[in-house]
């Protein structure tokens, strides 16, 4: 579909994070709308694809935020079977849906004090 565009000369882009799976789809596409004489503008990033200089820096930007997505993946997992290992499956507030559907209980944000919550009503409380 975005290989269709015959009539715009600009793609505005949120931010690189958002635009592809990964790096290499990234430059892929970004590849191809050049091609097509389509520029992209990254908006948080600031960065154009019209402009040389950029290339780097959007290459680097697209490696670390999959990075980020594949640790941020690998983080839901493991907490996902650390709430199985447990028996008492406990989240945060502000934790995503995934995790908080597995959960016995659900505490405040992280920002909150919701660990600390949770250890006083479950542990330190528990023990006496």
């Amino acid at each position: 579909m975005i290989f269709d565009c015959y009539e715009i000369d600009t793609v505005l882009v949120k931010t690189i994070s958002r635009f592809a799976r990964n790096t290499v789809d990234l430059l892929e596409t970004v590849s191809r709308l050049k091609g097509l004489g389509i520029e992209i503008i990254f908006q948080q990033e600031n960065l154009r694809t019209s402009e040389a200089e950029d290339d780097i820096l959007i290459t680097a930007i697209s490696a670390i935020a999959q990075a980020e997505s594949e640790s941020m993946s690998e983080a839901i997992k493991w907490g996902l079977s650390m709430i199985e290992y447990a028996g008492l499956g406990v989240a945060v507030e502000n934790a995503f849906p995934s995790v908080k559907e597995k959960a016995d209980f659900i505490t405040y944000s992280n920002n909150d004090e919701g660990v600390a919550y949770v250890l006083e009503r479950f542990v330190l409380e528990g023990r006496q």
